[in-house]
Parts: structure tokens; sequence; C-alpha cells
């Protein structure tokens, strides 16, 4: 079984700032794989998949500041290479409960 990377995002309170989770998390990846010939391809596909968990996040984040700004839906999907409709339809929940 690979090694978890996963930094816990269990509250709000107690996790570190996402910027700095994803640094952590790029430290943990290139560590684990520089000089360590057994590191197995699992171990770094969980490690990417943890990251981008928290790049996810990272996002939906900006997003709702980027709305809470005032920013119009078309501009953060151009922003995000997405249409107005298709950056609503994924973050619009996100934006409403925040």
């Amino acid at each position: 079984m690979p090694e978890q990377f996963y930094i816990p995002m269990s509250t709000r309170t107690k996790r570190p700032p996402l910027r700095e989770a994803i640094t952590q998390q790029l430290s943990i990846i290139a560590s684990a794989s520089v000089g360590n010939p057994d590191l197995h391809d699992l171990t770094e596909i969980n490690g990417l998949a943890a990251l981008s968990t928290l790049i996810d996040e990272l996002i939906v984040a900006q997003v709702v500041e980027a709305r809470a700004s005032g920013y119009p839906w078309s501009e953060i999907g151009a922003a995000l290479g997405m249409t107005k409709q298709a950056t609503q339809q994924r973050y619009g929940r996100s934006v409403n409960t925040d």
C-alpha cells in the first residue's frame, strides 16, 4: 500500500493555509522520489492526487473570493479556461454556501 501523503484538512481552524499545504505536498513528493529507486509508482500517484485535491480546494476558495469581490462569472470562467455557464455550474454552489 502506498504511503499516504495527504495533509489532513479536517477543520478550517486547524488546517494550514492551502498555499502552505500545497508547498508541503510538493516538497514531500519531491523528497520521496529523490534517491529512492524503490519508490513505487503508486506512491507518487497518491501524492499527486493529494496535491490535486489541495489545488482544487484553493481554486474554489479563489472563486468564492473573486465573486465576493464582484467579479462576474464570465471573467472567472475566462481565467479558468471555462465558459461562464460551466463555471457557474461547477462553482456556484460553493459560492452560494460560503
